[in-house]
Formats: structure tokens, C-alpha cells, sequence
């Protein structure tokens, strides 16, 4: 493409993990895009990333338009591409796409080569020291411990989707470490704790939380298609969607605060 100034432009390139999902409606499927999309020819299926999996280099993160699916597979598989050109770089802003952390390239103009997204803040967290963290990248406020502690009445431990949101209930009642307006963070809000380039867990190197779970955690967000719940995993960043009945997998909760602005939505 780049050789021939398809469209005019010499400077495509496949996109990364975070700006292919950036595209997707939670609440839509066949195609998971926003209702009035101007695409053409959208394919209910896989379409490559240009994010390796840090887990198993041989593989890459893929999105599928069927449903908004975030997986990885080996790269000798056959999917689509989906090109862009342009992007967001520089320091963090609203509505910003973030870069996803990984730094080291597998092949040329991948994404540990082109590094495209906005740069994280520098530090990424901040331990408020009440036992919650900010992430300076988005501006919620988490639990530092990520392993649903029991508070008082609260117990603490694997839940169904809807247990999940009746802990958070219980927490508010309690006001638990002095706040009231805890959620079940969206799927979005919960994929961007991820470092693509990590693993076990997948978040920021020097992360100050606590009992972190190499298992899945809940998201708020139903499953466009289906009901099921996107739930993700912080031991290699896996983007999961099961229904929301299952105990199976570690559904363990983290919660995140509004008491500052969110530029995510």
C-alpha cells in the first residue's frame, strides 16, 4: 500500500491493539460498530493488531468486528487488515487513545517499533496512601488491594457478574475508605490497566497494588451479542467474554471511584 500512495497516503500502517478496539460499540454486534459507521465492507470476523502477545511472541492480538471480541492467535494465521494512517501521540488528553505499553519490536512496524497512542504520565499511579490508588492516566481511583478484600459485612472472594455488583452495593453502604460512589468499572476503564508488553501480571512495571490475581476480573459492560460479560484477565492481559452466571473463572472485582474526572468513557 505504502509503495504504491494507496489513497494518496505512503504512511499506513496496522494498527495496535488499543486503536483497533477503539473502534468497537460494546453494544452492538454484527458488525460491534457504532450505529451510522460510514465503513463499507466490514467482515464479522478477526482483524489483526499490530500488539504481539507477551506471553507467546508467535502470537497476536486481534479484534473481531462479529463482536468486538479481543483475542490472541498465532501469526501464521489468516485475518483481516484494517490499515490507518495518522494517530494520537504526545501527552495524555481527552478522548486520547493510550499507547499499550509494549516496547519491544518482533517485526518491522509492528508496535513495539511504531510505540503509537499517547504516552502514559510519568509516574503512572499514585498511592493516596488511604489505601486507594489514582491512575494518573485516566483519572479513577482504585482499591489498592485487588484481591476483593472482605470489609466488614462485605465478603470478599470469586463472584458471579451479579454478586459482583451487589459487593459493590455493600461497599457503598458501608463507605468504604470514606467513599460512597464506588462502581463495577466498564470494560474499557478495565482494559486500560493493561501493559501489553507484561505479563503475570499484565499492568505497569512498579504498580503499587496488592494481591493482584493472575485470573479474570469483571467488567460492567454486557456482551453486545449474547449475554455474556467482557471479563479481563490480569495475568496476560486476555480480554474475556463468558455469561454471567459462571463461577468457573476467577471473577474476582476491582473497583474504581469517581471522585476525579474520567477522560475514558
Amino acid at each position: 500500500m505504502n509503495s504504491g500512495g494507496t489513497y494518496g497516503y505512503t504512511d499506513w500502517r496496522l494498527p495496535n491493539v488499543n486503536e483497533l478496539e477503539s473502534l468497537v460499540d460494546s453494544g452492538m454486534s454484527l458488525p460491534a460498530l457504532p450505529s451510522g459507521h460510514p465503513f463499507t465492507n466490514v467482515q464479522s470476523n478477526y482483524y489483526w493488531s499490530s500488539t504481539s502477545y507477551a506471553n507467546y511472541t508467535s502470537s497476536a492480538w486481534i479484534v473481531s468486528m462479529f463482536d468486538g471480541f479481543v483475542h490472541a492467535y498465532g501469526k501464521s494465521r489468516n485475518y483481516y487488515v484494517w490499515p490507518v494512517r495518522s494517530g494520537q501521540s504526545g501527552a495524555f488528553g481527552n478522548s486520547a487513545i493510550w499507547s499499550t505499553g509494549q516496547t519491544i519490536t518482533y517485526a518491522a512496524g509492528d508496535d513495539g517499533a511504531l510505540q503509537k497512542g499517547v504516552t502514559w504520565p510519568d509516574p503512572r499511579f499514585t498511592d493516596n496512601g488511604n489505601n486507594t490508588v489514582t491512575d494518573n492516566l485516566d483519572g479513577l481511583i482504585w482499591i489498592k488491594d485487588a484481591g476483593t478484600p472482605t470489609a466488614g459485612s462485605c465478603t470478599g472472594s470469586s463472584k458471579t457478574w451479579q454478586a459482583a455488583l451487589d459487593y459493590v452495593a455493600c461497599l457503598n453502604a458501608a463507605n468504604y475508605l470514606g467513599y460512597s460512589d464506588w462502581r463495577l468499572p466498564n470494560r474499557t476503564e478495565m482494559r486500560s490497566m493493561a501493559d501489553y508488553g507484561r505479563f503475570v501480571p499484565s499492568l505497569p512495571f512498579s504498580h503499587p497494588f496488592t494481591n493482584v490475581q493472575s485470573d479474570y476480573y469483571w467488567s460492567s459492560t454486557s456482551y453486545g451479542f449474547i449475554f455474556c460479560l467482557p471479563r479481563i484477565k490480569l495475568l496476560i492481559g486476555y480480554h474475556y467474554e463468558s455469561s454471567d452466571v459462571k463461577e468457573n473463572f476467577y471473577g474476582m472485582v476491582r473497583i474504581c471511584n469517581l471522585s476525579k474526572p474520567c477522560a475514558i468513557n
